[in-house]
């Protein structure tokens, strides 16, 4: 069918563009931001679910043919199998299941997956200054799970009971990473909170102790793909500039 769509300048709802096409190029390169922008406009009638397709250039096209061509699949970097690996979406909505394999039964134990990581839902408050946080106890971890309560938990249930419904995206912060330690009952958990590198550190991970939370809700908890281990950053993936028509650049930009 070919392309559905094409690439254009922007069009009056981004007010900076139509300046900027008539700017030399020695004029933009003194600009401190960027003021172009891009419309994608349908060429025809586009059908509900219909994916959109634009022209990328017969650059890209010999590229991805050559790609297709000589693509071999990378070398396995994992010793999980086929039949273990699960992706977080799936993760996420089958949380019993995955959170078996997550969970270290261990109040002392971290488990690290090779390409997903628990998030909990949290927030600062008051019990973050309790008295053991401020000190650091090398031995902490030759406590008794009993005295690890104790001295390092409160309980979860109003930061994770709930907040499935809540949750709309990672930018709002109010996910940070955690391990899942034991399970409790059926849907709760008893999880280790660790330190949010986009929130002020805390006195508990200054001071390398445990944040221990009980009766944590499975509905606060998610799979998230961690950092570069997500499939666009796979050995041998297909990475190549899509392409603009060259009509569209103004005259003043070309070489001559």
């Amino acid at each position: 069918k070919g392309p559905n769509a094409q690439i254009r300048w922007a069009s009056e709802w981004h007010t900076s563009t139509k300046a900027w096409l008539k700017m030399s190029l020695d004029d933009m390169a003194k600009e401190a931001t960027g003021g172009l922008a891009f419309d994608i406009v349908a060429l025809r009638d586009i059908e509900a679910g219909e994916e959109i397709f634009i022209d990328y250039g017969e650059d890209w096209e010999k590229a991805w043919q050559s790609h297709v061509d000589n693509w071999q699949p990378a070398e396995a970097k994992t010793s999980l199998n086929k039949d273990s690996w699960i992706s977080a979406k799936e993760a996420n909505d089958d949380k019993e299941t995955a959170l078996k394999q997550f969970t270290t039964n261990d109040l002392r134990r971290v488990f690290e997956h090779p390409y997903l990581f628990t998030g909990c839902h949290y927030s600062v408050s008051e019990q973050d200054e309790k008295e053991a946080y401020h000190k650091e106890d090398k031995e902490w971890r030759k406590l008794s799970d009993e005295l690890l309560i104790e001295t390092y938990a409160d309980d979860g249930e109003s930061l994770s009971k709930g907040y499935a419904e809540r949750y709309q995206f990672h930018k709002d912060h109010s996910i940070w990473p955690c391990q899942i330690l034991k399970k409790e009952s059926d849907d709760t958990y008893t999880v280790r909170i660790l330190q949010n590198e986009y929130e002020d550190e805390q006195n508990w991970d200054a001071n390398r102790a445990p944040r221990l939370l009980t009766n944590y809700s499975q509905e606060g908890i998610r799979f998230i793909v961690n950092p570069y281990k997500s499939d666009q950053h796979l050995e041998g993936v297909f990475r190549y500039p899509l392409g603009i028509p060259d009509e569209i650049f103004p005259e003043q930009w070309k070489k001559t």
